[in-house]
């Protein structure tokens, strides 16, 4: 396999934000989110996680999902959208 080949094969991760923003420019709303399975960590790393969640809860509101577990300690985020 030749360099341009694993260049195609590279996932480009994107932001919920700019998700949510793509979804929205081409009448989609999203209604759901989920995960594959939640990321394994030490302690520390929940210990950071647990904070993150209560500070983007202060920000974002509780039911938000800028501050869902899915979606701060998430794998691969599952998003399902619904046409407006």
């Amino acid at each position: 396999m030749d360099l341009r080949d694993k260049l195609n094969k590279h996932i480009n991760p994107i932001s919920y934000s700019e998700l949510e923003y793509i979804l929205g420019q081409n009448n989609l709303k999203i209604t759901e989110i989920a995960t594959n399975q939640y990321a394994k960590g030490d302690l520390v790393a929940k210990m950071l996680l647990l904070y993150l969640r209560y500070k983007s809860r202060k920000l974002y509101g509780k039911n938000s999902p800028l501050s869902s577990r899915e979606l701060l300690n998430g794998d691969i985020l599952i998003v399902k959208a619904k046409k407006l």
